[in-house]
């Protein structure tokens, strides 16, 4: 609603704009300028002590955006679009001043943004039983408790477990004997296992049941004569690792598309692959399709590697990256289905991607001019994770939410034997 400005105050008010505009938050301008002028329009002329300062105080203590019914009166002389709050951009929009039979309206203007939610996206349940399982550890027992390597591939998650009492460590010379050590959802070598035993400590083994189909498939081609097994995955990612060590004969790792190409099968030499489950679902059937080409005969999986869960998010990503201006995945930055998630909505077209490990560490500059904006998330992000990106977001632009539809994931797996107590 228009308010009358006291002539005194709206020279201080126009003056500080003019000079500090930039540094400005668009809503508190709104909102301080709708209320020093309406205490303004009060006072007798010349009674208006230290306005300038009024402004800052009124400015720095607002802290919500404000919408004011509009004018249509012209010309609007707009602020920056990208300014800042207290050091940290926090707004994308105008605040606009018009003016309308002697009076001033200010108003805030919101860029309008559709945003498309990816289904299914989050936790898979490889992810949900590892939690599940130091959950109930934690429950039952004081701490410390201890897990190789990462419970699962997200720094927010570690830290909040760390908070309660987890340690987190490849060192198992760290765990005093009698210890529990929980095995991680990307598994670990049989050497971990002995060595686990040797010092007689508690083992719980959360690895994700799909991995260990890769072990088994891993240990019994290789023990087979004459046989030679193919993993197809990243060398040094910490599930690799660990099915390689389940290797009793020969194995060698298959890293990309250029290792599948210039590897060289010998002769009288039966090959059989297996996978790492994060990898991409494109880049596996490049891979597989080279490796064909130079082995015919190659003994592959009955059912593929790629968990239910890589393979669902990377096929929801694709079919909505083609209907956005930019896809925002979120998850940890040593992911690997959730890196593999950036690179779907790449191939899909998707003229601009951005990847950071939970919601409130988006910054809102990334999606100026973005009318739709496509979310997933990884498998091991919880769902609060991508909430915090609406909320962020719906502090900057006007937002419309769509979920979309997708693949329904009903799979569930059990917690595993909690050990001497369970």
């Amino acid at each position: 609603m228009p308010v009358t400005a006291h002539p005194v105050g709206w020279v201080a008010l126009s003056s500080f704009f003019s000079e500090f505009g930039s540094s400005l938050h668009p809503a508190c301008v709104a909102n301080a300028t709708s209320v020093l002028l309406g205490q303004w329009a009060r006072a007798p002329a010349g009674q208006i002590k230290s306005p300038t300062m009024q402004v800052f105080s009124a400015c720095a203590a607002s802290r919500s955006s404000l919408n004011f019914a509009p004018s249509v009166a012209t010309p609007y002389v707009s602020f920056p679009q990208w300014i800042s709050y207290h050091g940290e951009a926090k707004y994308f929009g105008s605040a606009a001043v018009s003016e309308r039979a002697g009076s001033r309206t200010i108003r805030v203007i919101l860029p309008s943004m559709k945003v498309l939610l990816a289904a299914p996206r989050g936790f898979c349940a490889g992810v949900v039983r590892a939690l599940e399982t130091l959950d109930t550890l934690l429950a039952r027992q004081s701490a410390p408790i201890f897990v190789n390597h990462e419970i699962v591939h997200n720094p927010h998650l570690v830290e909040q477990y760390r908070e309660r009492g987890v340690v987190f460590s490849d060192d198992l010379d760290a765990i005093p004997e009698g210890g529990t050590l929980v095995v991680s959802a990307h598994g670990a070598a049989p050497s971990l296992f002995i060595e686990a035993r040797r010092r007689n400590l508690r083992v719980v083994d959360s690895t994700c049941p799909l991995v260990t189909k890769v072990h088994n498939e891993v240990r019994h081609h290789s023990a087979r004569p004459g046989h030679h097994v193919l993993l197809i995955g990243h060398g040094d990612h910490v599930e690799v690792v660990g099915s390689f060590g389940y290797a009793q004969g020969a194995c060698t790792i298959i890293s990309d598309i250029e290792a599948a190409r210039s590897f060289q099968p010998k002769a009288g030499v039966r090959y059989a692959c297996a996978m790492q489950t994060t990898l991409s679902v494109a880049d596996i059937g490049d891979i597989l399709s080279a490796l064909r080409g130079k082995i015919p005969d190659l003994l592959e999986p009955a059912k593929s590697d790629i968990c239910y869960a890589t393979t669902n998010r990377q096929n929801a990503v694709a079919n909505m990256a083609g209907r956005c201006d930019a896809v925002l995945i979120i998850g940890g930055a040593n992911s690997s289905n959730s890196r593999r998630l950036v690179e779907m909505a790449e191939r899909a077209g998707c003229p601009r991607t951005h990847f950071v490990s939970r919601g409130a560490m988006i910054d809102p500059r990334d999606f100026a001019g973005v009318s739709v904006l496509g979310i997933s998330s990884g498998a091991s992000t919880p769902e609060p994770f991508i909430e915090e990106a609406l909320e962020v977001l719906s502090a900057h632009f006007e937002i419309s939410v769509e979920e979309l539809g997708g693949e329904i994931e009903d799979q569930h797996y059990k917690v595993p034997p909690l050990g001497r107590d369970s």
